[in-house]
């Protein structure tokens, strides 16, 4: 959906710390960035000029957003305002006390980033220490509150034989949602587990099977412009630009958070002035498929390299 008075949602990155060092992460985040880059009162003024411009939800994110000590005051404000609150996180950080305090804030969903139906499919891309484990038995365990719970896969060349597996892994350990997005190559540790054009349309028709046999059992969502082009001929626009933003822990904000590219920050600006910058105006309503992969492919904002040579059908 696009809106042309602000967001609908935003995608808000609290730090550039982790436990993890994924293969596959483009903000670089590790263990020896800064828990909290910016003071409780710079990150309220952020909060309030969200509440302002109405924006429905908010996805916390990271790095891993719970290091970031201000994460459960931020979710308390946000509830306050009747907005929805989601958090992405790779689940190892999640013991009984921080699952209990989640349900107390009345936060709405998680998503557990769950990248393989085994300890090597999942910890080959995530490392060593990702713990594969612990992070399904989180799942488990969230999926048994009233939270809604969704796990989240990166497909790439370890585990894209084994998607109607993690399938039914997802199922059994009760999520709700699976999603999954496309591995696009952002580091130089990160180029052999991408998948090759063609290997991912074929990806892309299956998940499309498996949307229609498990709908019953679990909601699949496949986070890339190109699933209803390749499946029903539907060129649509991708949500960066259209239905949301990202802001980076620096307060920056950003098409997508994979998108290293500046066009605001909500320390300086409101949301509705960056919304209806020229950025964003030049590429609301444009079909050009995902605009993350293309950036990292050219460094600039064009058509994604995976629609070159194909015809759209239909709008």
């Amino acid at each position: 959906m696009i809106n042309n008075f602000a967001p609908t949602e935003i995608n808000w990155g609290l730090t550039y710390s982790c436990n993890l060092k994924c293969n596959h992460c483009y903000s670089n985040s590790s263990s020896q960035n800064l828990k909290n880059p910016l003071s409780f009162d710079k990150l309220k003024l952020i909060m309030n000029k969200i509440i302002d411009a109405g924006i429905f939800k908010i996805i916390f994110t990271g790095g891993e957003p719970f290091l970031n000590t201000n994460l459960f005051s931020l979710i308390e404000i946000a509830k306050k305002n009747n907005i929805f609150v989601h958090i992405n996180t790779n689940g190892l950080l999640l013991d009984d006390k921080i699952i209990e305090k989640l349900q107390e804030y009345k936060v709405d969903s998680i998503r557990i980033s769950l990248d393989g139906k085994n300890k090597f499919e999942h910890e080959s891309l995530r490392g060593k220490n990702s713990n594969f484990e612990k992070v399904c038995s989180v799942i488990e365990k969230i999926s048994k509150t009233n939270i809604t719970t969704s796990i989240a896969t990166t497909i790439n060349k370890n585990n894209y034989m084994s998607l109607e597996e993690i399938i039914k892994l997802s199922i059994n350990l009760g999520a709700k949602n699976w999603t999954t997005f496309r591995y696009v190559k952002y580091n130089k540790n990160s180029y052999k587990y991408a998948l090759d054009k063609y290997e991912y349309y074929e990806i892309l028709k299956k998940l499309y099977e498996y949307k229609i046999k498990y709908e019953k059992s679990i909601e699949l969502y496949i986070e890339d412009p190109l699933f209803l082009f390749i499946n029903e001929g539907k060129n649509r626009p991708c949500p960066a630009s259209n239905s949301f933003f990202a802001i980076n822990p620096k307060g920056d904000v950003l098409l997508c958070p994979s998108i290293p590219l500046k066009v605001g920050s909500l320390i300086e600006n409101n949301v509705f002035d960056i919304w209806n910058s020229k950025v964003f105006l030049n590429l609301r309503g444009k079909r050009m498929g995902c605009l993350s992969a293309a950036f990292e492919k050219y460094n600039v904002l064009k058509k994604d390299p995976f629609l070159k040579n194909f015809e759209v059908k239909k709008f």
